[in-house]
């Protein structure tokens, strides 16, 4: 017995019963195009969205005007402060303060300032790549299995 062509299918009985699969011209005819590349968040993209996590989750911006306010803990993020201290992107405190401050420090590329690689691998800041990671960096640190 012989296998079945492309032949096979254009049989009278085939082509009613399929003929929209027999109809392939137009799809080969069109161009090629590549999908869009997945455009990767700047780092300032990344720490908005961050920051937006942590306001939606009752964490409060460390500014004299939240003071007052009810939170359910604290986060800082100093820009380019005079003098620049060495400070990770985003430091977060739980309240009550009843564990260790969660250290983040947020790349999207391989760039590190002098001092910032020595500190991620000595444990001291946690590095997070995606908004992901961060999510679970942060819930890890939130639910008590992480100390930094």
């Amino acid at each position: 017995m012989r296998g079945w062509t492309a032949d096979d299918l254009k049989t009278k009985p085939c082509a009613t019963l399929n003929g929209h699969v027999l109809d392939l011209d137009p799809m080969r005819n069109r161009p090629f195009t590549k999908p869009p590349r997945a455009r990767k968040p700047s780092e300032g993209e990344l720490q908005r969205q961050c920051e937006a996590f942590l306001e939606k989750h009752s964490f409060k911006r460390l500014a004299a005007k939240h003071a007052t306010q009810p939170a359910a803990g604290w986060f800082g993020h100093l820009q380019k402060a005079k003098g620049n201290p060495f400070l990770p992107d985003l430091v977060i405190v739980h309240e009550p303060n009843d564990r260790a401050a969660l250290l983040v420090e947020l790349k999207t590329s391989d760039r590190f300032q002098p001092g910032q690689r020595e500190m991620i691998e000595r444990g001291a800041w946690t590095l997070c790549r995606s908004f992901v990671e961060f999510v679970a960096a942060f819930t890890q640190w939130l639910n008590g299995e992480v100390t930094s």
